[in-house]
């Protein structure tokens, strides 16, 4: 029984360090870019020696992985998972602008991050450049897929291709969010999430819906 629990407070101790070298490394690639983050900076940052940072993360890359990852998981369970699977196709979009904006509002680096991780990919190199665009090549898959469930069901407008609307609406949602660090307060950030919310969906909505809704 001690053994176990002296294993499970290892345990918790090394998640919350690998925890903080990822939050420290993203605040590291945000400031300095992924060729001016180096592990060393990263080990004087959180007052870590070298050889302790390679017993989580064997290199750069694989640091980067881990950011990249981190991403994905608190995306899905801060918006993705808030999304309804099935249903009205305005409305789980709705819900994708509303749980966009509280992630963002609370941690507006993710969009910066990935964004700016994005116009680096000559740096990144292939395998990595594919994680980092993967996030907004899903995002995307998601909004076409809604988009085209509403199509079918007839509340979205068919005058236009899923895929071009998909892909809009995400550029629009990622520029908005990208702001947020931006904004004079984050009243004036959610305020205009909120008014392009309404503008998407009512552009999105079928003409003979109009009058429903």
């Amino acid at each position: 029984m001690a053994t176990a629990t002296a294993n499970g407070v290892k345990q918790q101790r090394s998640e919350r360090t690998r925890a903080a070298l990822i939050e420290a490394a993203t605040a590291l690639l945000l400031d300095r870019g992924y060729e001016g983050t180096t592990l060393a900076l990263l080990a004087q940052r959180v007052r870590m020696t070298k050889g302790a940072i390679y017993h989580h993360f064997a290199d750069k890359e694989a640091l980067l992985r881990a950011v990249v990852e981190h991403v994905r998981r608190t995306w899905e369970r801060e918006v993705g998972a808030h999304i309804p699977q099935a249903g009205d196709a305005l409305e789980r979009l709705g819900a994708l602008f509303d749980h966009q904006a509280r992630l963002i509002d609370e941690e507006p680096s993710l969009c910066l991050l990935v964004t700016g991780l994005t116009l680096q990919s000559r740096s990144l190199g292939r395998e990595l450049t594919d994680a980092v665009e993967g996030i907004t090549a899903d995002l995307t898959e998601l909004v076409r897929g809604i988009i085209g469930e509403g199509q079918r069901s007839g509340t979205v407008r068919d005058d236009l291709e899923a895929k071009d609307l998909a892909r809009s609406i995400v550029a629009v949602v990622k520029a908005i969010s990208c702001s947020r660090a931006t904004d004079p307060s984050r009243s004036a950030f959610l305020a205009k999430m909120q008014t392009t919310r309404t503008v998407v969906l009512s552009g999105l909505r079928r003409p003979a819906m109009q009058g429903r809704r």
